[in-house]
């Protein structure tokens, strides 16, 4: 009885292993760069310290804008790319850091919405390095600006 099992047995075992096989060979995808190694992304993290109050965090801020703008100023658009996405880092914590600067409940009104007029700005920005649709920084530099004051009226008072 066993052996009437066994052709069975042997096909239903083939056919379960037929797609941990697979198509094709085990070649790495290509690409421009090379991979990333672990080293290279602790290095990076070591590089960048990150603010830890609201008034760093606004100037942290005010840096990728100035880069940005010089990218696009100079016409070396490209070079805008890395600061863009350190921006949207920035603007992630921002919010966050007033909050634990002890920022009032209008104060932190004030800086969510303009956290999220940077964000819709910067972001149509990026947009144009990934395929869509996007805005020079010239064309949203006006929002920008505006925003970047709204946020400077709430930091500490300097004496």
């Amino acid at each position: 009885m066993f052996r009437d099992f066994r052709p069975l047995f042997l096909s239903l075992a083939a056919t379960a292993c037929l797609p941990l096989i697979g198509c094709g060979g085990g070649t790495q995808p290509t690409g421009d760069a090379p991979p990333v190694t672990i080293d290279e992304l602790e290095q990076h993290q070591a590089d960048h310290v990150h603010a830890e109050t609201y008034a760093e965090g606004v100037a942290e801020l005010d840096e990728m804008r100035g880069l940005v703008a010089k990218a696009f100023a100079d016409g070396d658009v490209d070079a805008a790319h890395d600061p863009l996405h350190e921006v949207g880092h920035v603007l992630d914590e921002l919010v966050r850091l007033a909050k634990k600067d002890g920022v009032s409940e209008e104060g932190l009104t004030a800086i969510e919405s303009a956290v999220e007029t940077l964000m819709e700005a910067f972001g149509a920005v990026d947009d144009q390095f990934h395929d869509k649709e996007g805005k020079d920084y010239p064309e949203v530099q006006a929002e920008v600006e505006a925003a970047m004051e709204q946020l400077r009226m709430y930091l500490p008072k300097t004496e």
